[in-house]
């Protein structure tokens, strides 16, 4: 019987290392990993590097443990298996090489190896061994964007089922926009969710929004939320945090007007009655799009996002936001934005002056 080989590619270092670990794991079982452990750092800096990390890999595999049970080797971080300079070198393929030899004609029955990688060239000889006479775990990023959101959320969601949390779309919609795309950050944050709600393990999306820590992106749109419920004083707060951490004050003010041409549409939407309300499930109600007048569709069509498109729990909440300002507020504030994002290229008063002023005369 031959031993195990396992390649593991992707991007997030995060998803790698934990399917690297339940693999050790498994292929441990009943053995003392101090004993039966060993690893073969795999960042390289330069062929020479790279060599002396497959050299050390391969005299692993060959050395008999102490102990009795299954030995485990893992190549960890393996930095030049992608399409790269230092992966293209000869000696590197030479090396290389005699590992493929390795795994094609088969390891020791009490032997394991585990190879993981930032980037795997699928046209390699080393990918395609693996691939035939090991286990590949492709965990690289879909090519489309649509296709990596979709993956991605569905990797969240897995994580917080293993931590016994059972999310709402609302609620994971929520998470994701706030947290951004690093997974080892994602599952940090949903141990934080996961304390915070106890006993409960249901989060909903305001739970989200209170426990978890947004990335500068995310603290943004909180601004935009501050505004959309007409609290001055959170929205300087968030503002102030925003530009400590060094923000860029005129990016601040480009978002902030999209996000009022955003209201008044949902605003124009509501004076309408292109918005409905209606039970979106837990004994809520929100908001959905209903008819639009033709013209309307194909303005909305030309947009780069068709509010319509847009997620439910999204949709209710900016009609909600929209809901508490009428139109010519909505067009004040807009102007009182516009003016302060001329001051901030004009002026040599401070962004914090200009955009808490700003703030203070859109919502007083």
């Amino acid at each position: 019987m031959r031993g195990e080989a396992h390649l593991i590619v992707g991007e997030e270092d995060y998803l790698v290392e934990n399917t690297a670990r339940e693999i050790v794991s498994r292929l441990l079982k009943g053995t003392d990993p101090v004993f039966g452990l060993e690893i073969a750092d795999g960042r390289a800096g330069n062929q020479d590097e790279a060599c002396q990390a497959v050299r050390k890999c391969l005299e692993a595999l060959d050395t008999v443990g102490f102990f009795e049970g299954r030995k485990v080797v893992w190549l960890r971080n393996a930095s030049f298996l992608g399409d790269s300079q230092t992966g293209r070198a000869a000696a590197v393929q030479e090396a290389l090489s005699l590992l493929v030899d390795r795994v094609r004609d088969g390891l020791a029955e009490d032997v394991a190896l585990v190879v993981t990688a930032p980037a795997a060239d699928g046209r390699s000889s080393f990918f395609k061994t693996f691939s035939q006479h090991g286990t590949l775990h492709d965990l690289r990023s879909a090519d489309t964007p649509w296709q990596a959101a979709r993956e991605r959320a569905s990797r969240v969601a897995a994580i917080a089922e293993g931590m016994g949390l059972a999310m709402s779309e609302d609620a994971l919609h929520v998470f994701l926009e706030r947290v951004g795309d690093d997974l080892r950050t994602a599952a940090a944050e949903l141990e934080k969710l996961a304390l915070g709600i106890a006993p409960s393990r249901n989060p909903s999306a305001d739970d989200v929004m209170r426990y978890v820590t947004g990335s500068p992106a995310a603290l943004i749109w909180d601004l935009g939320d501050a505004i959309g419920s007409r609290s001055l004083e959170r929205a300087v707060s968030i503002l102030n945090t925003l530009l400590y951490r060094r923000e860029s004050p005129i990016g601040i003010a480009v978002v902030l007007q999209n996000q009022m041409r955003e209201w008044m549409i949902y605003r124009e939407a509501l004076d309408n009655g292109w918005l409905r309300r209606e039970p979106s499930g837990g004994g809520r109600i929100g908001w959905r799009w209903g008819d639009v007048p033709e013209h309307v569709a194909g303005m909305f069509g030309s947009l780069k996002k068709d509010p319509r498109q847009a997620k439910p729990f999204r949709v209710s909440r900016l009609a909600e936001q929209a809901s508490n300002f009428s139109m010519g507020e909505l067009r004040r504030m807009h102007a009182e934005i516009l003016r302060a994002h001329e001051a901030l290229v004009s002026s040599r008063l401070s962004p914090e002056f200009i955009l808490g002023m700003a703030l203070v005369r859109m919502l007083s």
